[in-house]
């Protein structure tokens, strides 16, 4: 079972998430609930939960001071947020402390159990791999390089010679050995295991599952001296040549147990400790190519060689001049297909130096950057980091890790040309407008709205506070509290029949939301309205 953590600072909210909801059958129970932020973060920091559910504007500690405290002190944290404002700047907010999602008020459960059941798989898949890491400490499994695994490195360094190291890495009468050189996908690894610490309990993980699958006599398997990135394995070569069962077997539980996925390479068969060193040179050549072929690729001897140099490509010009027409078009779709097939024609050349595909990658970050500076005309009403795009461009590594950060900065550019430009978006306000006032008794929802004016929630949200000034939420509120008012004005009208008309079940929270609008409570406007003349 795992715990959930509740905060909103509406009491009508809070006990219908806790009492309503079923929480049993997504296998969750609830930990607490608190009414703010500054209430909640000390019972969070001690009841541990598994996911932190939380409303983002709240009068003492916001839900984003509440989330960000709270995930230092417990990183794995899942946290909802849980708002009626659906602006630009709570998204981006809400993301910069790690939130695993952002749902909309009103909240309709059937959203919240989907949401909560992507966030449960998430904690099976997280606690599995602990549970394997733990039991590799348990069993002592994953503890100090052996003799074989020393030996490995130091003929790879070059500290010991081939007739130092005995009979170590002699294959068995009959067979042959191979050299196996395996590198995760830095994605994979980055955004699962970013810290330090994480780092080690993946190496870890990776080096015991290797060492499960792929021991025998002559062999062994070590971390890769020569750069910390990959990890080496001295096997028994397949028949064939080339991975077998084994090898498919570790890439399986790689991603089933440690969530990434790796390329291996694979040297030419070899018999004893002289052909370590070939062996290495040949499988870390192979994995050269990662710069330009995606993860989970066996890189065989003598299959497709790479080239070092750059091979002519288009001039930079002509697809910046295109990717500028496709950001102004604003079609996201048209805009994801020709960052792939940009990114696929400079993989073709083959070039191994990862700098050439980082150039390319900056020149595209650059030009979308000056497009989004045109269309804004320095009016600061959206601001994207190109600093940040351009930070982790050169981290990575792989052109498929560029291409994909390439793709989320020139969509995020594409979006915000769309909330400022797209005449048919701002047609879809008009009719979610008209939506709004011609059923405002009804239980309206962000969803059910977004569904009619054909947009995503989120979309909408932003779109309808870049157009309006106001949330949804807000300018609901406002149409049906106006209405109220009216109604107040004949004292004929029960305060009960008021509420149901406006969109309100509940009379004490109309009585409550009316205050917050007007200032007063519906019986006070009305004996107000009464006695002017």
């Amino acid at each position: 079972m795992y715990t959930v953590f509740i905060v909103d600072d509406e009491p009508g909210t809070r006990s219908g998430l806790r009492d309503l909801f079923d929480w049993s059958a997504l296998y969750i129970t609830v930990a607490g609930d608190a009414d703010d932020g500054a209430t909640a973060l000390p019972q969070v920091l001690r009841l541990k939960p598994d996911i932190l559910l939380t409303d983002v504007r709240m009068p003492l500690m916001t839900g984003i001071e509440l989330a960000s405290r709270a995930r230092e002190a417990l990183p794995s944290l899942k946290i909802i947020f849980l708002s009626g404002y659906g602006d630009v700047d709570y998204f981006r907010a809400a993301f910069r402390v790690g939130a695993y999602d952002y749902l909309l008020k009103p909240l309709e459960f059937p959203d919240l159990e989907s949401c909560l059941l992507r966030a449960v798989r998430q904690l099976d898949r997280e606690k599995h791999s602990r549970e394997f890491l733990l039991g590799l400490d348990a069993a002592g499994a994953a503890g100090a390089p052996g003799a074989a695994a020393r030996l490995l490195r130091a003929l790879v360094e070059e500290r010991l010679q081939p007739g130092d190291v005995g009979d170590a890495f002699s294959a068995p009468a009959g067979q042959k050995l191979c050299l196996c050189a395996l590198l995760p996908d830095e994605a994979d690894a980055g955004e699962r295991y970013p810290s330090g610490e994480d780092r080690l309990k993946m190496e870890r993980g990776l080096l015991a599952i290797m060492e499960e699958e792929l021991a025998g006599p002559g062999g062994a398997v070590a971390m890769d001296p020569l750069d910390e990135r990959r990890f080496l394995a001295v096997a028994a070569a397949a028949a064939a040549g080339g991975p077998d069962e084994r090898f498919h077997r570790v890439v399986r539980r790689l991603y089933e147990q440690l969530g990434i996925r790796a390329a291996l390479a694979f040297s030419p068969p070899f018999t004893d400790a002289g052909g370590v060193r070939t062996a290495y040179a040949a499988a870390a050549g192979l994995l050269r190519r990662t710069v330009y072929q995606s993860a989970e690729t066996f890189l065989l001897p003598g299959s497709d060689s790479a080239i070092a140099g750059e091979n002519p490509v288009p001039a930079d010009l002509p697809h910046r001049e295109e990717l500028r027409c496709l950001l102004k078009a604003g079609t996201s779709d048209e805009l994801g297909r020709w960052i792939e097939g940009y990114f696929a024609r400079l993989c073709l050349t083959r070039c191994t130096d990862a700098a050439f595909y980082r150039r390319k990658a900056c020149g595209l970050i650059y030009a979308a950057s000056s497009v989004l500076g045109e269309s804004m005309a320095g009016s600061g009403e959206f601001e994207l980091s190109q600093e940040t795009a351009l930070g982790r461009l050169f981290k990575a590594e792989s052109a498929n890790m560029m291409r994909r950060l390439v793709n989320v900065y020139c969509q995020d550019v594409c979006a915000i040309l769309r909330l400022k430009n797209d005449a048919g978006s701002k047609k879809a306000v008009q009719n979610a407008i008209r939506i709004i006032e011609e059923n405002y008794r009804e239980n309206l929802t962000i969803t059910s709205l977004s569904q009619q004016v054909y947009l995503t929630p989120s979309y909408l949200c932003m779109l309808f506070h870049q157009e309006t000034g106001m949330t949804i939420n807000s300018y609901l509120t406002s149409v049906r509290m106006q209405k109220a008012k009216e109604l107040l004005s004949d004292p004929r009208n029960k305060l009960y029949d008021i509420s149901y008309c406006v969109g309100y079940m509940n009379p004490s929270y109309f009585s409550r939301q009316f205050k917050k609008y007007a200032g007063c409570l519906p019986s006070d406007y009305r004996n107000q309205s009464v006695q002017k003349p």
